[in-house]
């Protein structure tokens, strides 16, 4: 059943909430917008997301033009956008499908189906500003700047606070390799002008495991870009996540072993950054250190992971 479009009333009264802060609020996700599930007057639920500094509004307003196109081309994977405003959007509640950290072949192929389909579509005209490959060129350029000892010595620091077993593979990384990684990294072999989400992760996914269907959220990384590469993204986000008949091996397959490694640097420059959230030591940051000896493992840059 197709959901109803909100009312202006009923748009004002989400961001309303949103601003007071008395809604509930979603696990998971690095967002620093206001989001969550909002009940109308009519009792209806939905989920609302605000905007709450310049950056954020910057990322609402392009991820709210992604939802109008995409709801235009009936792309099956997106939700349905019931309002928007210059600051918030408005989208059906899916609370009850399945957001968890947890993965079937079938789940997986849905996603993949659905990324395929994405690829295919050809974006109007009016959203080319929006869907400039900035990824590729800062995926790539990740070894560049890890090349210099002071910056990759930073990443052994943090390897010994979060995943002290990754040290010793690091340490045979020398300045020699990683310039040969650096060289052999190019932001062109991942601007394919495949449309792409380049941010999916199990909780910008939604699941309905009755009807198979995928709802992916947080379009606001869509660009242009390598569809291999966002394939590779996914499958070394859900290599420490629960999978229940899905084995590493079937995993692999989906990655690109030279996307890997450019993601890699991307993670590992990236988990230098302080935390998105003041005051959160372990929130993003490790996160990323994670996907980035993951991705490193997946090249055959290192030994494959036991």
């Amino acid at each position: 059943m197709i959901e109803k479009d909100l009312t202006s009333k009923e748009l004002r009264h989400v961001e309303n909430i949103l601003r007071a802060g008395t809604f509930k609020a979603p696990k998971g996700g690095y967002s620093n917008a206001q989001r969550g599930l909002i009940t109308l007057e009519s009792g209806r639920t939905v989920f609302g997301k605000q905007a709450n500094d310049k950056q954020t509004a910057q990322w609402l307003s392009k991820e709210v033009a992604i939802y109008r196109w995409l709801n235009r081309e009936d792309f099956a994977a997106a939700p349905r956008l019931l309002a928007a405003s210059e600051t918030c959007l408005v989208l059906p509640d899916l609370s009850a499908w399945d957001w968890s950290p947890s993965w079937t072949a079938q789940k997986l192929n849905s996603l993949f189906y659905a990324m395929n389909q994405l690829a295919k579509l050809s974006p109007h005209k009016d959203l080319s500003p929006l869907l400039i490959p900035h990824t590729p060129a800062e995926i790539a350029s990740g070894w560049s700047s890890l090349v210099d000892d002071t910056c990759w010595d930073q990443v052994l620091r943090l390897a010994a606070k979060w995943q002290p077993s990754a040290v010793t593979h690091l340490s045979s990384l020398n300045q020699f390799r990683r310039k040969e990684i650096a060289v052999s990294v190019n932001a062109a072999d991942f601007m394919l002008n495949q449309l792409v989400h380049m941010d999916i992760r199990a909780d910008n996914v939604a699941y309905n495991a009755d009807t198979n269907q995928i709802n992916i959220i947080d379009w606001n990384w869509t660009e242009l870009s390598s569809i291999a590469l966002d394939k590779t993204l996914v499958a070394v986000s859900i290599m420490d996540q629960e999978r229940f008949d899905i084995s590493d091996t079937e995993v692999m397959a989906f990655a690109d072993p030279h996307a890997a490694l450019a993601a890699a640097g991307f993670w590992f420059l990236n988990c230098l950054n302080p935390p998105i959230k003041e005051g959160d030591p372990d929130g993003l940051r490790p996160l990323q250190f994670q996907s980035g000896f993951r991705a490193l493992r997946m090249s055959s840059w290192l030994a494959p992971a036991n």
